[in-house]
């Protein structure tokens, strides 16, 4: 399961389809929170089901800090003194600018994503010896039991069983970094075209479904969970497909349509986009988060549009959010001092 070569490549170079993923990863959550803005339907279909297309976001932040961190020789000095300080600084200063400017009732709840990522990297030394020196077949076993648990959980769930059955452990944030690290390094059997074929039709399905159903986070007070991530065997097969899809477009075996899209991917222009707004997606995450809720969805609460407008608002404030979000960041990180709480690594 050790790749000496992918390690070391990873610690000298940029990976372009992390780039590409964290890109994704962030589009995704400002998507999803630009459609949840208000309530409308079209044709009998609920506005906000389209959020569900987004839902990949944050487990994606989570296969790509996965792939990024494990499998690595980590001192623990330097891992919290460069990682660990790299996402508490610009989460404190925020969460500090919400508490004074009073810009969230709860804004330790707000920032729930920060927490929820502090405590994987918390994790991050400890699950790393389990890859470290674990066999592809261990992780393999590890992987199973994760989606089984999310697939009894779900059925529990929507059956009402009574049950006493505790695999809490294998449906954390920790799954969720052990399978973005599988998927980074697995070999597949199939090409690149055929995983990407497969991986779309696999996303499709799953965003269609997840749109019908909904999410499972509702479902952990009945486990004695605290968290808005959703470990739904939906979730896991939507977020994994997008990380094949990427990584295998960037994939110098693609041909046909998805070589052609690689190149355009990797032309000057789009690829210095995507690498910028890679290096300040956790910026943006912050950043989107103040200016929902002091400006957006209060605008959006004194609209009256008809759906098919309302939709149209929804696309174009997802548009917008994301390119400002993006600038201030990037500002934010090129400014001495304040850099260091920009987000903008």
């Amino acid at each position: 399961m050790t790749d000496n070569k992918y390690c070391i490549m990873a610690v000298k170079t940029r990976i372009k389809y992390f780039d590409a993923l964290k890109f994704l990863a962030i589009a995704g959550v400002v998507f999803l929170h630009c459609f949840l803005l208000k309530d409308a339907e079209i044709l009998n279909f609920n506005i906000n089901h389209l959020s569900q297309i987004g839902r990949f976001g944050v487990p994606l932040f989570l296969l790509i800090s996965g792939a990024l961190l494990l499998n690595k020789e980590i001192e623990l000095k330097s891992f919290f003194k460069k990682r660990f300080a790299r996402i508490c600084y610009p989460f404190i200063f925020f969460l500090i600018f919400a508490y004074i400017f009073k810009i969230y009732k709860t804004p330790i709840w707000a920032f729930w994503y920060c927490w929820m990522i502090i405590g994987a990297y918390l994790a991050i030394p400890v699950i790393n010896l389990f890859v470290k020196f674990g066999t592809e077949k261990e992780i393999e076993y590890f992987l199973v039991l994760f989606t089984i648990t999310a697939i009894l959980y779900q059925i529990f769930y929507m059956t009402n069983i009574i049950y006493s059955l505790d695999l809490n452990f294998f449906i954390t944030p920790i799954s969720y970094l052990v399978l973005g690290y599988y998927l980074s390094t697995k070999k597949f059997k199939r090409t690149p075209n055929q995983i990407i074929l497969i991986s779309l039709a696999l996303f499709i399905v799953s965003t269609i479904l997840k749109m019908k159903f909904g999410n499972f986070f509702e479902i952990y007070p009945k486990m004695n969970l605290s968290s808005t991530l959703d470990f739904g065997i939906l979730q896991i097969i939507q977020v994994s497909s997008v990380f094949l899809i990427v990584k295998n477009i960037y994939s110098e075996q693609a041909t046909g349509i998805f070589s052609a899209i690689k190149g355009f991917l990797e032309g000057k222009i789009v690829n210095g986009f995507i690498l910028s707004v890679s290096r300040a997606s956790y910026g943006m995450y912050l950043v989107h988060i103040i200016f929902l809720k002091e400006l957006i969805r209060p605008f959006f609460k004194t609209l009256e549009l008809s759906d098919t407008k309302i939709f149209i608002a929804c696309s174009v404030t997802f548009i917008l959010l994301f390119l400002v979000s993006w600038i201030i960041t990037v500002i934010l990180g090129k400014i001495p001092y304040v850099n260091k709480i920009s987000g903008y690594a």
